[in-house]
């Protein structure tokens, strides 16, 4: 959990989560040279809301992220989303945090 305060006005927003973070080994395909992580999140990966209570957004549900890595460079190829419950942070391709956090603490 994070609480981030804008100096200037004293206005306050609040990140927080809970739930299970899990994932099973890497997956190395040695043919193709790669190496991939699944790490899936299950419960409230993420929820930002005011100090005084109101929720700006809140992503629940399972949200599985699978990263692919060059297995010898180890550098970045592609990842993966796959969602199951209202995810409106991921649907905003991980913009939303900051618009609303802006937002709530101007």
């Amino acid at each position: 959990m994070g609480t981030f305060t804008n100096p200037l006005n004293g206005q306050s927003v609040v990140i927080s989560s809970a739930g299970l973070i899990n994932g099973p080994p890497p997956i190395v395909d040695e043919d193709a040279g790669t190496i991939t992580f699944s790490t899936t999140f299950k419960g409230l990966p993420e929820k930002i809301q005011t100090a005084n209570g109101r929720v700006l957004s809140r992503d629940a549900g399972l949200i599985t992220f699978a990263d692919t890595f060059d297995l010898e460079t180890g550098e970045f190829i592609s990842s993966e989303v796959t969602v199951n419950g209202p995810h409106p942070e991921a649907d905003s391709d991980f913009e939303l945090l900051c618009e609303v956090v802006s937002e709530a603490l101007t």
